[in-house]
């Protein structure tokens, strides 16, 4: 019996193992973070309606962003047929993807008796915790860019051509994610030359070849952008008034105490096991200095980079910082926090698991209670809470009491009108913003043949022809409201019910 329990606790103990259960643990916990926001929400991001609305498609460059997210949800689309629940799905697979190359990753650089507890710290992470039912560009950038750090890890260490032609690839597939991506794709050749990893003729050879590979993967969404006039680099670039230098400071303050909000659940996480006595270990591991300068190369080209880049971007060039762009400029701090706490994890495996559960089951807390109330101030917009598939409803129902033809398109904000695309039967195409240069998949001679219906926050907003049906408050206080007119078919006889409806024609 006694030796029965020794090798149940050698088990226990075997580092491998632990990292493995950290990792299991951490995508369960992603499937549930997901369950919970589709569950709880009413609606859903604004970022999914936009992509959605794209996703009647495939284009190789849309208005404001390159392509690759798109096509996701457009091929989940094509594969299966509509569902609102795809944006979900796809947030789910990414953020798994990531977990996984995420602890390839660890596994390499900080070895195995720390990649549990990096494992433990990444799913805490609001990027992939509480924002993992997030389906973004971000989302799609972070997995081709954990993707590519692994691949050229894996070329490195195994000196392999086919891994470099892979690297290659994937840093092609995060350029066509987001733009953001040659940030950290930057910092892995700087990580590279930090380490002396790219002291052998192989290993420059390999990079230029992954060079190579990603200019070839990008090459197309290039042409596209010549022969659409650059509209999605000056939307990264902000096109508007210049900030000042105070609001630059600002800005740039505002942007690390959201980092710091944003990565409260992993630093409470942190903190807790720092103080907690009986987990510390009375020594650490001791690592060979070629190893030690590898990891410090890494964690500088992986973290302390793109942070830095990303910063500097405000007063440099007057770019207003966004919250989101901290997911990629952080995404691999739990390997550092990881290794800051490496004396801590010798004891206790189950009580550091346990206590991660308890602050995952907190943040859960927090992000299912109700978000949507009386007293948020007129005009906040909160993506989840809005009455999305009654909007939907309320909307073909006033469409067909005009026509008995199907709804073809609508015209409208791409998240206003994207509720009432997504949530209908047959999702409908989306005109962004009634305009036909953000949706050519839409033409003028379609719009006037099929009639639409048109969307808007403002009634001043809605077209003077059709018919102007009630609006919908979006909050309990109705201080916010959703207008529509109705534009009918030339093609099918129209029934001016309006006065059933409560509406009034213009």
């Amino acid at each position: 019996m006694r030796a029965s329990f020794d090798s149940v606790a050698a088990v226990d103990a075997d580092p491998q193992i632990r990292a493995r259960r950290a990792l299991w643990l951490s995508l369960a916990l992603v499937a549930v973070w997901v369950t919970l926001g589709a569950t709880v929400n009413t609606a859903q991001w604004g970022d999914h309606f936009e992509q959605f609305v794209w996703a009647h498609s495939f284009e190789w460059g849309y208005h404001k962003h390159p392509p690759l997210p798109t096509w996701l949800l457009a091929s989940a689309i094509w594969l299966f047929g509509p569902s609102p629940y795809w944006a979900y799905a796809l947030a789910a697979f990414c953020t798994a993807g990531t977990a996984l190359f995420t602890y390839g990753i660890a596994w390499r650089l900080i070895g195995a008796p720390l990649t549990g507890l990096a494992m433990l710290l990444w799913g805490l992470q609001q990027a992939f915790s509480a924002r993992a039912q997030l389906f973004n560009h971000n989302t799609v950038m972070m997995l081709a860019v954990s993707g590519t750090v692994w691949c050229v890890l894996q070329a490195v260490d195994g000196r392999q051509r086919a891994w470099w032609i892979a690297s290659g690839v994937g840093a092609g597939l995060a350029m066509l994610s987001k733009y953001q991506s040659v940030v950290p794709l930057a910092g892995i050749v700087v990580a590279l030359l930090l380490s002396g990893e790219l002291k052998t003729r192989a290993a420059r050879v390999g990079l230029m070849l992954a060079a190579g590979v990603a200019a070839l993967v990008f090459a197309p969404h290039v042409a596209w952008m010549l022969h659409n006039d650059f509209t999605t680099l000056r939307y990264a670039a902000q096109d508007g008034l210049p900030m000042s230098w105070s609001d630059r400071g600002l800005n740039v303050a505002g942007f690390l105490l959201q980092q710091v909000r944003l990565l409260f659940p992993a630093l409470l996480f942190a903190l807790l096991l720092w103080l907690w006595p009986g987990l510390r270990a009375r020594q650490g591991e001791s690592v060979a200095d070629e190893q030690l300068q590898r990891r410090r190369a890494w964690c500088v080209g992986l973290i302390l980079l793109p942070l830095t880049v990303t910063l500097l971007t405000c007063p440099a060039f007057g770019l207003k910082l966004q919250n989101h762009w901290g997911y990629q400029c952080l995404q691999f701090i739990s390997l550092w926090l990881a290794w800051r706490l490496r004396a801590v994890l010798q004891r206790g495996a189950q009580a550091i698991a346990v206590m991660a559960l308890l602050v995952h089951a907190l943040s859960m807390t927090v992000a299912a209670k109700p978000s949507w109330t009386s007293e948020r101030a007129p005009g906040r917009r909160v993506d989840g809470q809005y009455p999305a598939r009654r909007l939907a409803a309320a909307v073909q129902a006033d469409w067909h009491s005009l026509t008995a033809c199907s709804l073809d398109i609508v015209v409208g904000p791409s998240f206003e009108a994207g509720m009432v695309s997504v949530y209908a039967p047959h999702p409908p195409k989306v005109l962004e913003g009634n305009d036909f240069k953000k949706s050519p998949w839409v033409q003028p001679d379609e719009l006037r043949r099929h009639g639409a219906v048109y969307v808007a926050t403002e009634p001043a907003d809605l077209p003077k022809q059709g018919v102007l049906f009630d609006s919908m408050p979006v909050n309990a206080a109705g201080a916010q409201r959703v207008y529509w007119t109705i534009v009918p078919p030339i093609a099918c006889g129209t029934t001016m019910a309006v006065a059933r409806y409560g509406g009034a024609g213009f």
